[in-house]
């Protein structure tokens, strides 16, 4: 009889950690969906940021090339009226 009470409490052990860890498998696969979500979210904002410095840096950029291209047309036309 002990070993029958024996087996059964092994048994009930057994199906409790057996539930245990089915549970740890779905809260992993839950957190691996969130960081999954996260991620791609994550990689979403990064490109955005890329964007957004890309075209700061052109904004930076434009207003010395158009200075340039004002100054050279100046240029032209102080020599052409010279010229003249």
């Amino acid at each position: 009889m002990d070993a029958q009470l024996a087996k059964e409490r092994l048994l009930k052990e057994s199906n409790a950690l057996a539930e245990r860890v089915a549970k740890a498998h779905r809260d992993m696969e839950e957190q691996i969906a969130a960081n999954t979500a996260l991620l791609t979210q994550t990689s979403h904002k990064r490109l955005e940021l890329v964007a957004k410095q890309d075209e700061i840096m052109r904004l930076q950029v434009r207003p010395h090339w158009v200075s340039a291209y004002v100054l050279n047309i100046v240029i032209e036309a102080a020599t052409r009226t010279r010229a003249i």
